[in-house]
């Protein structure tokens, strides 16, 4: 047998260099359960905390498994016909204006979000963005997208949706979301399926997309809202490029009445693992009280009437910055013109109801997860 010969160290790191290469570190917050359990003294480690750790794992193990199996199998053309595979998360809010001057870092931003859609198989990603005078950061707005996005697809023929997502609980752990896909499904005719990955270990292909479009953005100058959607547009270099829609406030609709006409009172949300609607869900509400109303034709109506004015303090700071030529003067009549006035008295008690973030209590999710805590 012909002995091989194996490079040194000192070679490899050599050749290595040469090319220019360097081993990236993946910036993502780690999960606080293994995290905990890595720096427990190893005499202080129970048998109970090993089993609760070895279940962890398992879940971990588990979910990107499904979720990986699901992705492989509509690889082929043939089988998303009637099946789509997707990955959905809120990436993390946009402030304008953004850049180098130092004067923005003394003063309030103006706040768009940005909710994303990744379908695995068409590698599409989808962008449904709003800005605060539109709407807020709540389950009425992140709803209100995926019933867009659920209607869509069943124009085009999609006759299961599966869904795949971190725990946050105003996101995707609501009893208004929860009435929406039963209400989605029999209007429809559509088999929705949603999976929740473990805690702590939620890495998502739409979490590239919210990479592509702060990075496109990393070294650049945003003084109007208007900028974040055109980055969205061309964060992608290559087809297909991302799909942007921007909500208007009539698409944001309220699904608090969906939800009120059934018990939520014994449910748990931080034990939901997988939840799964189909046609087999009776047409029919029957409320506590009044008349039975009908899933297929209950009317949806907008959550707001109004557009939300922008406070006092933060349109002042944003029009100094007009004046003094921080924001270049194409861009000074969106803050001096267009942005509303008006005051705005924030009083306790006055949130919508449909941004109740929860299904009774979920203090056991991870307040990591509620930002989409990643690792791998």
């Amino acid at each position: 047998m012909k002995k091989t010969e194996i490079a040194s160290l000192k070679l490899y790191r050599k050749v290595f260099r040469s090319y220019k290469l360097r081993f990236y570190k993946p910036k993502k917050d780690l999960c606080p359960k293994c995290l905990a359990w890595k720096h427990k003294a190893p005499g202080s480690r129970t048998p109970e905390g090993a089993d609760k750790m070895s279940v962890h794992l398992k879940q971990k193990q588990l979910s990107y498994k499904l979720k990986d199996a699901d992705t492989k199998f509509v690889q082929s053309a043939d089988n998303r016909i009637e099946l789509c595979v997707i990955t959905r998360d809120l990436q993390k809010t946009m402030s304008t204006p953004k850049g180098e001057n130092g004067e923005f870092y003394y003063k309030s931003k103006f706040t768009t979000y940005n909710f994303t859609v990744f379908v695995s198989g068409e590698q599409q990603g989808y962008c449904y963005t709003w800005d605060q005078t539109t709407g807020k950061k709540g389950c009425t707005e992140v709803t209100s997208c995926m019933w867009s996005f659920i209607k869509m697809q069943a124009v085009k023929g999609i006759k299961e949706i599966r869904i795949y997502s971190d725990n946050c609980a105003a996101q995707n752990k609501n009893q208004y979301l929860f009435a929406m896909y039963v209400m989605a499904s029999i209007r429809y005719n559509i088999k929705i399926v949603h999976r929740y990955l473990e805690s702590g270990h939620t890495l998502l292909q739409c979490d590239s997309m919210h990479a592509r479009i702060e990075n496109s953005m990393k070294n650049e100058d945003v003084f109007s809202p208007s900028q974040w959607v055109t980055a969205m547009k061309m964060a992608k270099v290559n087809n297909p490029k991302y799909i942007v829609k921007v909500m208007e406030q009539e698409e944001l609709y309220d699904f608090t009445p969906l939800a009120s006409f059934q018990s939520w009172d014994k449910i748990k949300t931080s034990q939901i693992r997988e939840e799964e609607l189909t046609l087999t869900e009776t047409q029919i509400m029957k409320p506590k009280r009044g008349r039975p109303v009908n899933w297929s034709t209950f009317p949806l109506k907008r959550t707001y009437q109004t557009k939300f004015p922008v406070r006092p303090d933060i349109l002042k700071g944003l029009q100094d910055l007009c004046k003094s030529g921080a924001i270049p003067a194409e861009h000074a009549p969106f803050y001096m013109e267009h942005l509303p006035s008006l005051n705005l008295i924030q009083q306790e008690g006055d949130a919508p109801n449909s941004d109740v973030s929860d299904v009774g209590s979920d203090a056991e999710i991870e307040s990591s997860d509620s930002e989409g805590s990643d690792v791998e």
